[in-house]
């Protein structure tokens, strides 16, 4: 799957803009007849189940809901054409189609062209790049919900809630139209939708991957829907093998930023290819954040980060004798000192109360680190016995993550 190059997500086209001369009253707008309108009709139904038009429902009352004209459909009344069997048409060779399939499929006043027919789902899906492309008044309709469920990995996942639309089935000349709720994932795919075993079940359709089509009864005929051509180039292209790579056995050096090359990440060998690569393009994407220089530490607001030294007025104020350094460390550490000058880091005073004496330590890269001995500032500064949070906290804080960096 690394290799694939997934399609670039497109906006929904609006099943509308097939006929530029309907018009709907309720948006002003030409996308939709007004009877078409799944947003006016959620309206409709909230205002008489709210009881505000009552009054206008036959056997209604004011202030109520009203209430349903006639029973339910008895089972021996339903549609016979709801039965008729499904029968594809002959293909020379016979059926051999192995491409998902994908069609398109209009809900609402929308139209898609990433519909996926899927046997194995037990739900039916939008997907959070479709959603966010609907109009607001149709956003306004979607339901919270608390049902988390399970991905192809096995990973949980909770939805943004429950949204319900007109779907209709078509083959360019028989449709059919059923409601169907769908879950949103906060997710993106390649496909805006994903129709499962319930809409299977309910437009009594018999999909066929073999056939490349979808069978769906109507009224007047069986309407036998094929599967778009166009969305198999990511399905039909087949990555290309890897070579298997060597265990590595030593710690990789990095450079993150080739500007200082001599400033790398080690990265143990334990860690996998795939976290490896995951890792670096994290780090890529936040190289910003990182101090490359003394210059880049300067500039941070006092209401983000500030250091105060909480020293005890008891205490009496230690200055250090000068300690003498050979040539090499003293070239060291005037040459840390001028940078932290130059960006105003520290600054020079005349009038000394604290003085202790830098200490040049070799990094593992060899270079020069310098350090200052704070021994006895330290004992002069009150201590902080409960530095961290209780654990509890800590526990409390990242239970709905699904990691977190210390």
């Amino acid at each position: 799957m690394e290799n694939m190059n997934f399609r670039k997500l497109q906006p929904l086209i609006r099943s509308s803009f097939l006929d530029a001369k309907k018009y709907c009253s309720f948006h002003d707008d030409i996308r939709h007849n007004t009877n078409e309108c799944v947003a006016l009709k959620n309206k409709i139904e909230a205002a008489v189940k709210s009881g505000k038009i009552g009054h206008l429902v036959i056997g209604g009352k004011p202030g109520t809901g009203g209430h349903k004209v006639g029973g339910k459909r008895r089972e021996s009344e339903e549609e016979e054409w709801k039965n008729e069997p499904v029968i594809f048409p002959r293909i020379k060779g016979g059926p051999s189609n192995k491409n998902p399939l994908i069609i398109t499929a209009l809900f609402g006043h929308y139209r898609s062209q990433y519909v996926f027919f899927d046997t194995d789902s037990t739900s039916d899906i939008m997907y959070e790049q479709c959603f966010e492309h609907l109009d607001e008044d149709d956003k306004e309709i979607l339901k919270p919900i608390h049902a988390p469920v399970s991905g192809f990995g096995g990973e949980i996942m909770q939805p943004r809630g429950v949204i319900t639309f007109p779907v209709t089935l078509s083959d360019g000349i028989h449709s059919r139209t059923e409601e169907v709720e769908f879950l949103v994932l906060p997710a993106t795919s390649k496909h805006d939708i994903i129709l499962g075993r319930e809409v299977i079940g309910d437009f009594n359709a018999h999909p066929s991957t073999a056939h490349g089509a979808v069978g769906v009864p109507t009224r007047t005929v069986v309407a036998i829907i094929h599967i778009n051509r166009h969305c198999f180039t990511i399905e039909s292209s087949k990555p290309s093998k890897v070579p298997k790579q060597t265990r590595r056995t030593e710690p990789e050096k990095w450079v993150l930023n080739k500007k200082f090359p001599e400033q790398t990440v080690i990265i143990r060998p334990a860690i996998s290819e795939i976290v490896r690569t995951f890792l670096k393009q994290l780090l890529t994407k936040n190289i910003d954040i990182f101090a490359w220089q003394p210059a880049d530490m300067t500039g941070i607001p006092r209401k983000i980060g500030e250091h105060k030294l909480r020293v005890n007025p008891a205490f009496t104020p230690i200055v250090l004798k000068k300690r003498k350094m050979g040539p090499e460390h003293t070239k060291a550490m005037n040459k840390k000192v001028q940078d932290l000058l130059h960006v105003g880091i520290i600054r020079p005073i005349q009038y000394q109360t604290w003085v202790a004496n830098p200490v040049i330590v070799p990094k593992s890269n060899g270079t020069w680190r310098m350090c200052i001995d704070l021994k006895d500032l330290n004992k002069a500064c009150s201590k902080d016995y409960y530095p961290l949070p209780e654990i509890d906290l800590k526990v409390d804080f990242v239970a709905h993550s699904n990691s977190s960096a210390f």
